[in-house]
């Protein structure tokens, strides 16, 4: 049998309430992270830890923060792990807010964006975007017991970072689902104020349509449903309370996925980059992704159907697909 791991083998025990246990205990609720602090207030001493690192049980993920052995190594535990190192007044912000918020922001997953009060100075990190603010107190709110800037404020600052394809398409997103209103996004930006982003964020709201980005997938959902598919509308794939995509159509019984690519959002190179690499994450987690254009759905929806039917097939045997 293998050996287990410190991180599966830690935990509370009433026989034995070690300083090692304490930690535990806490690395579990920090995504098997733990400060140098947290660990000293534990009770373990300087030469522990260093021993532990030494070791190679315990690793160093930023500078006085570590993984516990076995912990496992997911986007959340790196996000946490950077909060850590960011400090007590870090906020998840940007991208990273957005996926705790269920927003999709667009772009790759692969930093952790942290807003830290502006008297404050972080060395950078690899992984990390850490932005300085004297504006946090009022934008503030804990999601999935994690401490994160507000959805409308959220908004507010993907418009200072994102293309404007890509903001309108987040836009369309929020506005569809009703998660955020249009008027608290506005007065976050007006009490906010100053800020780069501005412009293209009121640009944006003027231009919104709310039927425009629905018109294309309600033909295709008439044709999938014409064609016998059941398909799920807009599933959501989330790791530890993080959203890692939403799917405009799914079987999540077979993890088949159907994007529908609009020419408006997704054209340009920072689109299709990003389509990319998420297809990517959901490929990894078992998902199979296909993607089908205006043209697939408007002029041959023929060979679409005939595309997905041939998918299930392989999925699932020949005779025995869903259509």
């Amino acid at each position: 049998m293998a050996e287990s791991s410190e991180y599966e083998r830690g935990g509370s025990d009433s026989r034995a309430a070690t300083p090692d246990h304490a930690v535990m205990d806490l690395a579990r609720t920090q995504f098997g992270n733990v400060t140098r602090n947290q660990a000293l207030e534990c009770g373990l001493t300087r030469h522990q830890i260093t021993t532990r690192l030494a070791r190679g049980s315990w690793s160093v993920v930023h500078p006085k923060v570590y993984r516990i052995g076995g912990a496992p190594q997911t986007r959340a535990a790196a996000s946490v792990a950077g909060r850590l190192y960011a400090g007590e007044e870090a906020w998840f912000s940007h991208a990273s807010a957005a996926r705790l918020h269920g927003i999709d922001p667009l772009v790759p997953s692969d930093r952790t964006w942290l807003t830290v009060p502006a008297r404050l100075q972080r060395p950078r990190r690899p992984g990390l975007v850490i932005v300085r603010s004297r504006r946090i107190d009022g934008f503030t709110d804990v999601v999935h017991e994690q401490p994160v800037l507000n959805a409308p404020r959220t908004i507010v600052d993907l418009a200072g970072v994102l293309p404007a394809p890509q903001f309108s398409r987040v836009l369309y997103d929020v506005f569809g689902r009703e998660s955020v209103t249009l008027d608290e996004v506005l007065a976050a930006a007006e009490d906010f104020g100053g800020r780069a982003g501005l412009a293209l964020l009121h640009r944006a709201v003027e231009e919104f349509d709310p039927a425009f980005e629905s018109g294309l997938e309600h033909e295709a959902d008439e044709l999938f449903r014409d064609a016998g598919f059941g398909f799920e509308r807009q599933v959501e794939v989330w790791e530890s309370g993080i959203l890692l995509a939403r799917i405009d159509f799914a079987d999540e019984q077979l993890q088949v996925g159907v994007e529908i690519d609009g020419a408006r959002f997704h054209s340009s190179h920072d689109a299709r980059s990003y389509d990319r690499q998420r297809d990517r994450t959901l490929v990894r987690r078992g998902w199979r992704i296909e993607r089908f254009t205006t043209d697939d759905i408007r002029r041959h929806p023929r060979t679409t159907i005939r595309h997905l039917r041939a998918v299930y097939d392989e999925l699932v045997g020949s005779g025995t697909s869903a259509a």
